[in-house]
């Protein structure tokens, strides 16, 4: 049996999420597999990322360790292998630990004959998420399990503005989330040059939340991801490139606020570049990882990527997944 789960983008969103407001996140084509099959000892290799069971002191598969936990898992052979989700300079920031523990639970679920449903692995998922890290909206966990665009809201707070389709509960919050349509199949994405560590950017972001530059920053967040959502759904560069530079002032001003480099240089410099052509946007937490480059048409967005590659950066065309979770023999 084959467990496979994408990987995901915050297009809009990000940091508010953790504060009640909605974002707007897509599953794209970078994907997680674990492989299962019948066996008398448990066992799980995760390649350089660790075993299950470890000789060495403390857990080398967290997330994994707690989804054996919760599922009483006793017996089983299980390989997670990932593609896409790394260049050569690192990791591209993609929700490689949300994809793998999505795919794990899958196999695991069906191993044991037990139901696999999106909101089923997203639970269990997501409370092991929450249980290692102590934070995180679930927002990538999510996009891995359901696949598609996401429009996502954590724990019921009041920064939402709109209704939702589906309300998943967990021991840690509540997820209230709708699947969303679109005329835009893919997006550009460049390499920043770095990686980024999210729980860092986050916890740094955090220690600022009693501040009202901090509580304007995630209303605008908060606004642009509203616009997004519309720019989004109707297929509306112009409306997405004004999403884009609202998130991008906020994005700014918390780096301002942090003394941590949100927007980085390279963002800059990919802005500059792109100039009224289109719109440069972080995703997720910045700090690296990957740009969105949007054209403003997509004749230019593909004129742009050429124009990049020639340049030397490594461009990275997303297509959405529409998928999420699926299992095959």
């Amino acid at each position: 049996m084959i467990s496979q789960a994408p990987g995901k983008i915050i297009l809009f969103g990000e940091y508010a999420v953790l504060d009640g407001y909605d974002a707007l996140v897509i599953a794209v084509d970078r994907y997680v597999q674990t492989r299962s099959r019948p066996g008398q000892t448990l066992q799980v290799d995760a390649g350089r990322f660790g075993r299950y069971p470890t000789s060495s002191q403390g857990a080398e598969l967290p997330f994994i360790d707690d989804v054996i936990m919760q599922l009483g898992l006793e017996k089983g052979l299980f390989e997670l292998t990932s593609t896409g989700f790394e260049c050569d300079q690192g990791k591209l920031g993609l929700g490689s630990s949300a994809a793998s523990t999505v795919s794990f639970v899958g196999a695991v679920l069906a191993s044991l004959d037990r139901a696999v449903t999106p909101e089923n692995v997203y639970k269990i998922a997501q409370t092991s998420h929450r249980r290692v890290q102590g934070l995180g909206s679930g927002t990538d966990v999510a996009a891995s399990s359901i696949g598609g665009s996401l429009w996502y809201n954590w724990d019921g707070r009041p920064g939402g503005r709109f209704s939702h389709d589906q309300r998943v509960e967990t021991d840690f919050g509540i997820a209230h989330l709708t699947s969303i349509t679109s005329p835009i199949e893919s997006v550009l994405t460049v390499w920043t040059g770095q990686p980024a560590s999210t729980r860092r950017l986050v916890e740094a972001v955090h220690t600022h939340r009693e501040s009202k530059v901090y509580s304007h920053c995630m209303a605008q967040l908060g606004d642009s991801a509203v616009t997004g959502y519309a720019g989004w759904t109707q297929g509306q560069r112009s409306q997405l490139m004004g999403a884009m530079e609202m998130a991008n002032d906020a994005a700014l001003t918390l780096s301002q606020l942090t003394c941590v480099p949100l927007w980085t240089d390279t963002h800059q410099k990919l802005s500059d570049y792109v100039g009224d052509r289109g719109r440069v946007k972080m995703t997720g937490a910045g700090g690296g990882d990957l740009t969105w480059v949007l054209g403003s048409t997509l004749d230019i967005e593909h004129a742009l990527e050429a124009e990049f590659t020639e340049m030397g950066y490594l461009c990275f065309r997303m297509k959405v997944d529409t998928d999420g979770l699926s299992l095959r023999e």
